[in-house]
């Protein structure tokens, strides 16, 4: 299984047809597959290291991200993720950054449990379109009311 999720994460890198379903694929695996989940972010972690290909970086930090909304990394693993995660926001550019951010929040929110619902193909397609952010909420007087609040890109108002 492992080697199909990596087959699926390289072609959803160069984009190659059906790209979308083989995010959703990875996904979903993550989600039915517990013992799966640590090996599915040490593939994305790996294909992040030394690569220069900007879109195919985005891409598996879409992964990323989604990963981190419908389920978390083992006990074992989250403390490495999360370091990980601090390392490339204190080193990397504003666009990493950005995700590595909303990742962490994600990590932090300690009520949280995983997702029961695997995400929709236009849930992925969202990602694709519209990277999740953090927003800050402020009162008309400029008292803040909550920060870095992640906001997923499937999320409208």
């Amino acid at each position: 299984m492992a080697v199909q999720i990596h087959q699926s994460l390289l072609d959803y890198m160069g984009e190659k047809p059906n790209c979308v379903t083989l995010a959703r694929d990875i996904i979903v695996k993550g989600c039915e597959f517990v013992q799966m989940r640590d090996e599915i972010y040490l593939l994305l972690i790996m294909q992040l290291t030394n690569n220069f290909n900007a879109v195919s970086v985005a891409r598996v930090w879409q992964v990323i991200c989604m990963c981190v909304y419908y389920f978390l990394p083992t006990s074992m693993l989250g403390p490495f993720l999360q370091h990980y995660l601090i390392y490339i926001r204190d080193t990397k550019k504003k666009a990493v950054v950005d995700y590595a951010n909303y990742c962490l929040e994600l990590l932090h929110k300690s009520d949280r449990n995983d997702n029961v619902l695997v995400p929709s193909v236009v849930d992925v397609e969202t990602y694709s379109e519209r990277p999740p952010i953090l927003v800050t909420i402020y009162l008309v007087d400029g008292t803040v009311i909550t920060e870095n609040l992640p906001v997923e890109p499937f999320v409208t108002v």
